[in-house]
C-alpha cells in the first residue's frame, strides 16, 4: 500500500476535546465583556501585544479575533484568526486563520495551498498552544469595554 492510498481518519473525539479546552483557557483570558490586550514576551526577549477583539457577542455563541503585533517586527507576518464561542456546548473553534473562511474538516493532498490533510485540526492545535503561552506569560495591557467603543 503506497501513502497515496492511505486515507485520513478525523480523530472527532479529540478534535471536539482540543475545541472544549481552548473553549476554557479563551475564558480565563477574555473578561465577561469586551476584549483585552496582553504583551507576551518570547523566548530571546521579543515582546508582541496579543489583542482580543470580540467581533460579536450573542447569547449562544461569540466571535473573537485574537491577532499579534510587535513594533520591532515589521519584517515578519504574524499570526491572526479568527475563533467562534459555542456558549452552550462550552466549545471554541477556529474559523478563520489567516485569511482563510471556513476552514474544511479534510484537504486533498497535495493541494496548491499547500494545506494540510487537517489543516483545520492543526489550527485547532495551534490555538490551544497559543492559548495556553498567554495564560502562562502574558500580562494584561489594557482591558477594553464594549462602552468604550
Amino acid at each position: 500500500m503506497t501513502v497515496s492510498e492511505v486515507r485520513y481518519v478525523p480523530d472527532v473525539t479529540g478534535m471536539m476535546a482540543e475545541c472544549d479546552a481552548n473553549y476554557a483557557r479563551l475564558r480565563k483570558l477574555l473578561p465577561e465583556t469586551g476584549g483585552r490586550e496582553l504583551s507576551v514576551t518570547y523566548p530571546g526577549g521579543q515582546t508582541v501585544t496579543v489583542l482580543f477583539e470580540v467581533l460579536e457577542n450573542f447569547r449562544y455563541t461569540s466571535s473573537v479575533r485574537i491577532s499579534q503585533c510587535a513594533a520591532s517586527c515589521d519584517w515578519l507576518h504574524l499570526p491572526s484568526m479568527t475563533v467562534r464561542l459555542y456558549h452552550d456546548a462550552s466549545m471554541a473553534e477556529v474559523v478563520n486563520a489567516e485569511h482563510m473562511r471556513q476552514l474544511r474538516g479534510i484537504y486533498a493532498y497535495p493541494n496548491e495551498q499547500m494545506l494540510h490533510v487537517d489543516e483545520k485540526v492543526q489550527r485547532n492545535l495551534y490555538l490551544g498552544e497559543w492559548l495556553c503561552y498567554c495564560l502562562r506569560h502574558g500580562h494584561v495591557v489594557e482591558e477594553v469595554s464594549l462602552a468604550d467603543v
